[in-house]
Order: structure tokens, then sequence, then C-alpha cells
């Protein structure tokens, strides 16, 4: 099975929790997509660490991904 994931851009301001990647070169108005192979045997956590590992890989710097 594959996933679809879709990374929207990050809003800019105090609320956000990820602030420190705000620098990220995301244009406002085209989400980051990535296709990623799942079991359906997955748990969400592992589903979840998957993606956190593509995004990081793909459009993190390693200092950002740190």
């Amino acid at each position: 099975m594959r996933l679809i994931v879709q990374v929207l851009p990050l809003s800019k301001g105090p609320a956000n929790s990820l602030a420190a990647y705000s620098s990220i070169p995301i244009t406002p108005r085209k989400p980051n997509k990535f296709t990623l192979p799942v079991r359906p045997e997955q748990t969400f956590e592992q589903i979840w660490t998957l993606v956190e590992e593509r995004y990081k890989r793909n459009y993190l710097t390693p200092a950002q991904a740190a």
C-alpha cells in the first residue's frame, strides 16, 4: 500500500512550534508531496516515524534535522 503524504508550508509567527524550521524554502502555495510505501500491519507510530525520517532526509538541511 502507498500513502501519499502532503506536508503543508509552515505558518509564520510565535504560535509555530517548529519556528526553527521557518527558514525552509517552501513556496506558500505549493505543499511538499511524497509517497511512502507502508504495510497494513504497521502502526500509526511506525508510519509517522517513517514520514519524519523521509521529510528530514529530503527537505531539511543536516543542521535543521538535528
